[in-house]
């Protein structure tokens, strides 16, 4: 009896890694989501000209990128400053950096209109501050 559970145990492995096979033949190489991307580098806007300037350092810092409603994420870069979230949609975007303590953003909002996006499109935002030592961090927003 032992034989046969162990036969027959056998045989629904066989039938659950075929199936399993087949199902994986059917999922796209890149499952990954092929929406456009909003990607940048939070900098020390030495000039405070909002842009990144050759010799502007980069470091960490947050952002929030939030559309007309429903879609809402605040975010945090990486240890060279460098960030990017996907789109799940085609919309119109809001980016905001973020002030920790210390720094304040040299521009508020940014916005991206990413309502004609091609399939992984990318709009580079980059994420400016300056120093202040009277600026307090500030907060994400609802969600902290």
């Amino acid at each position: 009896m032992e034989r046969t559970t162990v036969s027959n145990f056998a045989r629904l492995s066989v039938v659950a890694l075929t199936s399993l096979a087949v199902a994986l033949m059917q999922v796209p190489a890149q499952a990954q989501p092929q929406g456009p991307v909003i990607s940048g580098i939070a900098f020390e806007d030495g000039n405070r000209n909002g842009r990144l300037d050759e010799g502007e350092p980069s470091f960490v810092a947050r952002f929030k990128i939030m559309n007309s409603g429903n879609f809402f994420t605040c975010g945090a870069t990486d240890g060279s400053g460098r960030y990017g979230v996907s789109l799940y949609s085609r919309d119109t975007y809001f980016v905001m950096p973020i002030g920790g303590p210390g720094y304040y953003p040299t521009q508020a909002v940014f916005r991206v209109d990413a309502r004609a996006a091609r399939p992984g499109q990318v709009f580079t935002v980059n994420l400016p501050f300056s120093r202040n030592s009277l600026a307090t961090a500030e907060n994400c927003g609802q969600y902290e």
